[in-house]
């Protein structure tokens, strides 16, 4: 298990994929990552793995997600308080400071929450936290899928018309991906690609890396 003075290991190589034919990603051929419990980077309880490659001009996202048939999700507009019910959620940092960044998050009706985040030294400047709603990611397409199994598929196309350029080969930008889920009896339970081993997820200095080869 990771504490949190230990190096960050947590580096996912973004393939550039050609979309052959247009529209289509061989997703059994791109690299999976596992989440886990974001304050002790425990196993979770329901399996949660993210799957990211990029297009000419857009960053994709699969998230697979494990579920025990109870979905909490009654949220239907954007920038509703989605993270207060069952959500995945990614953090994107492009310049790699934790300053400013992009949490995009996406519920299981499929409803977005998106905004320009302001972090200064949050939390240990319990004001330092400013979340930007008015800002929306033009052009970003999201599906949520059920599987026959039971689990839920979500794909999360980001354009890079949204960032500050389209990454070029050897660039990293700082990035956690994260997953919210209640339980039965009620109990919310966090989870995370980099753990954060703290409750909220804008830690900006747990990031992992997004380094697109």
């Amino acid at each position: 298990m990771q504490t949190p003075n230990s190096n960050l290991p947590y580096v996912y190589r973004c393939p550039l994929v050609l979309e052959e034919p247009p529209g289509f990603i061989d997703w059994d051929a791109i690299p999976r990552i596992e989440l886990s419990d974001c304050r002790t980077g425990a196993q979770p309880a329901l399996r949660t793995y993210v799957q990211c490659c990029r297009s000419a001009y857009e960053l994709h996202v699969r998230f697979y997600c494990e579920e025990d048939g109870i979905i909490v999700s009654s949220y239907t507009q954007r920038d509703d308080p989605l993270y207060k019910e069952d959500v995945v959620e990614i953090f994107i940092d492009e310049c790699g400071d934790g300053s400013r960044y992009k949490e995009i998050e996406v519920s299981p009706r499929n409803v977005i929450f998106d905004a320009a985040i302001t972090n200064d030294n949050y939390p240990e400047n319990a004001q330092g936290l400013k979340v930007n709603t008015s800002w929306n990611m033009e052009g970003m397409v999201t599906s949520v899928t059920p599987l026959q199994n039971g689990d839920l598929e979500y794909q999360i196309k980001l354009p890079f018309s949204s960032f500050d350029g389209v990454p070029l080969n050897g660039q990293c930008w700082k990035i956690n991906f994260y997953r919210i889920d209640e339980d039965a009896a009620g109990v919310r339970r966090y989870w995370a690609w980099s753990p954060t081993y703290h409750p909220s997820f804008h830690l900006a200095a747990r990031f992992g890396k997004l380094l697109f080869d």
